[in-house]
């Protein structure tokens, strides 16, 4: 669901750093979601891709560790 209003600023720049921290083309995430940016992103979507980047900065970091 693409409607609604937009994430905040606030919002675009944790996922803009979860995506860095992660080495995540911003690209193909937005893909992934279904929107044409970041800052497009409707805050309906706010949870599913800071979710999708926290399980990929937490696998990481396991693999890191071992």
């Amino acid at each position: 669901n693409l409607k609604g209003p937009l994430i905040s600023k606030d919002k675009i720049e944790e996922i803009n750093n979860l995506m860095i921290e992660t080495s995540t083309n911003q690209a193909a995430f937005c893909q992934f979601l279904g929107v044409e940016s970041v800052a497009k992103m409707p805050q309906n979507l706010h949870d599913k891709a800071v979710t999708a980047l926290t399980k990929k900065l937490d696998g990481m970091e396991k693999s890191d560790a071992s």
